[in-house]
Order: structure tokens, then C-alpha cells, then sequence
């Protein structure tokens, strides 16, 4: 079958076909969004092969063999049966593939370099013909296998290493999700112990508030002595204020010693009347009439009245707690 013959049978064809398998690759790869620089990448072919064969251009590959062999790659690549685009193809070029000499001739069009004539006189010559030309078959067919395998083979190393990869993702994300929690945990724990914090510097103040108002309780000692002793007396010079008891006749006289036995402070107090005074400790105080008068030392008030009582005397003695 010479070239003319076979460009009215692909015309004849393309007339018959409604969709062409180029338009079939065109339009699935399309669906799939994908440009044909990508997929030429994919079958390792040129960008003007790939779109060479979705033109049906015959001058893709040199022979029809080859030419399958990629259709079907491209098939496979975005998801189209590849025997319908190889069917639309044999219809194209006007090939029945059921006439041996027909399909032996056009798939082998293009392998020889040259054209050479042979003048075949008996049987055993045309045997060797017909050999050389299985032989030729069985190699183009082998190569075909072969790169069928490679690219089989180059796929599947592609999908384990995107499956590796996603699985390295995944243990990134897994390690990332482990860090904030154990960020998250770190954090409340520090929260949860500022809160603790708080809360006991908060009772302590509390307490040294309750211990700033509660009354100091003056002692009687061995030698039936009544002491006070003032805690944080801090310059050990505290404020000493004396409120004597409101009534017209409440009256006392209230005087304060020394460590060396001399009278700093003397003045008589009438009712309501109220005195403060700073002195150095230790001091020793004295009252006239010590029922009436009210003691408060830095602020906090001094039960003073039933120890003096206790000990019949009227002299109260003030120390610095050590």
C-alpha cells in the first residue's frame, strides 16, 4: 500500500469517526487539568509530540507500533480505555489488523532507513523474508515491552515515594501536635502555679492583716512584773496613744519612764481627752487609774488591765519582740 493510498483511507476515516482519539486525549486531559507540558513530563515525550498526537499528526513517531505503544501511556495517564484510543487510532490510519500482509506492511512503514529491492526466485528466499521481518516485529515489539516495564516501574517508584512523603507529613504534623500539647500543659501548670502563688501571698496578707488587729496581750512575769512585748517596733521608738474613758469624772494620771528610770512623758488625762507619744523601747508606764484608760500601740490595741490587776501594780513595762 503506497502513502497515497493511506492518506484517502485516513481521510476516509477521520469522516467516519465522530471523535477522533486525539480530541479523546485532549479533552480528558482537560477534565483532569492538566497542561501538556505536564504531561509530556509524565511520558517523557516533547510538548510537540503531545500535542502532535492530539492533533492525530502521523509524523509524531516514526512508526505505527511506536505510536501505540504512547497512546496508550497517554491513555492510561488520564484514565481512558486504551484500547478504545488505539481502536480510534487503527481507524484513522485504515488499518484492519485482522489482514496479516495489511498489518505487517503499514505497522513496519519507517523502520528501514532505505528502501531495498530483492528479487526473490524461489520458496526458501521468501522464507528468509518473511523471517527477518518476524524478527523485526519481535524487536520492535521487546523494545515496546521493555519501555511499557520502565515507565510501569518508574510510575510505581513515583507513588511509593508520594506515599512516603505523605507519611513523613503526617509524622511532622503527629511531632508539631505533641509539642503544643506539651506547650499547652507547661503553660497551664505555670498558670496553675502563679494562682497557687497568688492565693497564699493573698492568705498571708491576710493574716498579718488579722494579726495587725488583734489586741497584744500583755504577760506577767516571775517577778510579778506585767511586760508587753511589741513586735516590729522598727525604729524601736512605736507611737504609744492613751484614750482615757469619756465621763466628767473619769480622770488619770499616766506617766512613762525610761530604760534609765527617768520621766519622759507626764500628764494628767481627763475624760475623752487622748495623748500620743514616741518612745524609745523599753520604756515603763504608769497609770493612776489605769481602769479608764484605753492602750494602743502602732495601732494595735493592749490588753493590759486584768494582768496589772492580777499582779497589784499599776506599772506596765514595754519591750521590743525580739
Amino acid at each position: 500500500m503506497n502513502e497515497e493510498t493511506t492518506l484517502k483511507q485516513t481521510s476516509s476515516a477521520e469522516t467516519v469517526t465522530k471523535e477522533g482519539y486525539g480530541v479523546l486525549l485532549s479533552q480528558a486531559r482537560e477534565s483532569k487539568g492538566l497542561t501538556i507540558e505536564q504531561v509530556a513530563s509524565q511520558l517523557r515525550l516533547s510538548p510537540k509530540q503531545i500535542s502532535q498526537m492530539e492533533t492525530q499528526d502521523s509524523n509524531a513517531f516514526p512508526t505505527a507500533v511506536y505510536t501505540r505503544a504512547h497512546l496508550r501511556g497517554y491513555a492510561r495517564l488520564v484514565g481512558l480505555d486504551e484500547s478504545l484510543v488505539v481502536e480510534r487510532f487503527n481507524q484513522t490510519i485504515g488499518l484492519n489488523e485482522t489482514d496479516p500482509k495489511k498489518f505487517v506492511s503499514q505497522t513496519s512503514q519507517g523502520l528501514t532507513a532505505h528502501k531495498t529491492e530483492v528479487v526473490i526466485s524461489n520458496k526458501k528466499g521468501r522464507g528468509l523474508t518473511y523471517l527477518l521481518f518476524a524478527l523485526l516485529v519481535l524487536v520492535v515489539g521487546s523494545t515496546g515491552w521493555y519501555f511499557y516495564n520502565s515507565y510501569k516501574a518508574e510510575q510505581q517508584a513515583k507513588q511509593i515515594a508520594i506515599e512516603q512523603a505523605m507519611l513523613a507529613e503526617q509524622q511532622r504534623q503527629a511531632e508539631e501536635e505533641k509539642l503544643r500539647a506539651e506547650a499547652l500543659k507547661k503553660e497551664q501548670e505555670r498558670l496553675e502555679a502563679l494562682k497557687a502563688q497568688q492565693e497564699k501571698e493573698k492568705a498571708l496578707l491576710a493574716q498579718k492583716e488579722r494579726e495587725k488587729n488583734r489586741p497584744l496581750v500583755a504577760t506577767v512575769n516571775g517577778k510579778h512584773q506585767v511586760v508587753l512585748f511589741v513586735p516590729e517596733a522598727g525604729t524601736n521608738a512605736p507611737k504609744i496613744s492613751f484614750v482615757v474613758k469619756e465621763g466628767s469624772n473619769n480622770k488619770s494620771w499616766i506617766g512613762s519612764y525610761d530604760e534609765m528610770g527617768r520621766l519622759v512623758f507626764n500628764k494628767t488625762l481627763s475624760g475623752g481627752q487622748a495623748e500620743e507619744i514616741s518612745v524609745k523601747l523599753p520604756l515603763r508606764l504608769s497609770f493612776g487609774d489605769m481602769s479608764i484608760v484605753s492602750l494602743t500601740i502602732n495601732g494595735r490595741p493592749i490588753e493590759f488591765r486584768q494582768q496589772l490587776q492580777k499582779a497589784g501594780t499599776r506599772h506596765l513595762i514595754v519591750r521590743a519582740k525580739k
